[in-house]
């Protein structure tokens, strides 16, 4: 069963949004993502497609986000959340081929958003 956001998953896997209030994702990349993988030298979601329990997590790519290492985790959580919602919401399946693509800005306060650029 694939997810729409296996990011979730990760989170629940980790120890639940608790875990990761005030983490940075710079913060999650040092704490979760790189003593999981180094002695593997692979990608989190690489390993993870080998692992049963999670390999259900992980679907195929659908969009690129940039973002920056110094906003909370869970904004940055939630603001995939917001974009996949509207993607789902509309029944866009955007590819790289098309000519908008995501991304996230700042808002006032810091909050990160994920919202759609257009290259027209």
């Amino acid at each position: 069963m694939e997810s729409p956001l296996g990011i979730k998953h990760f989170i629940t896997f980790n120890g639940g949004e608790d875990t990761f209030t005030g983490l940075r994702t710079t913060d999650v990349c040092d704490r979760f993502l790189k003593p999981s993988t180094v002695y593997y030298q692979a990608s989190y979601c690489g390993l993870a497609k080998t692992d049963p329990t999670r390999s259900g997590h992980i679907g195929q790519v659908t969009a690129f986000v940039s973002h920056a290492w110094g906003h909370e985790f869970l904004d940055v959580v939630a603001a995939l959340e917001d974009f996949d919602s509207s993607r789902l919401s509309f029944g866009s399946t955007s590819s790289p081929t098309t000519s908008t693509r995501p991304r996230i800005a700042s808002l006032p306060g810091g909050r990160p958003s994920l919202g759609t650029i257009s290259e027209n």
